[in-house]
């Protein structure tokens, strides 16, 4: 089998806990949990009224309030020949893909 020769000529991630390929490792070797519970106002409204009880799920409430949450990252704006304001409205996974 053969392969075409590719380059490899970055590396980047952006996750829960692990905002560089380095802290990813750094994460596994040490058995880390990247799970958390959700920051406060980050649902826009208050935990209690978005969690569904236990014996009464519903289809417009959340089962849990664990989950793996980017925390403490910032975009760079600078080399995109885009509007600032622009960038800054973005989805934080759209900067993330650009980042």
């Amino acid at each position: 089998m053969s392969f075409s020769p590719i380059a490899i000529v970055g590396r980047s991630c952006v996750l829960p806990s692990a905002l560089s390929p380095q802290q990813l490792w750094d994460l596994v070797l040490r058995k880390g949990v990247a799970t958390s519970r959700t920051p406060v106002g980050r649902w826009g409204i208050r935990s209690e009224l978005m969690l569904a009880h236990a014996n009464e799920p519903t289809a417009d409430r959340a089962i849990s309030d664990v989950g793996g949450y980017v925390e403490g990252f910032v975009f760079d704006k600078q080399g995109f020949h885009l509007p600032a304001d622009f960038l800054d409205a973005l989805d934080p996974v759209f900067q993330w893909l650009l980042h």
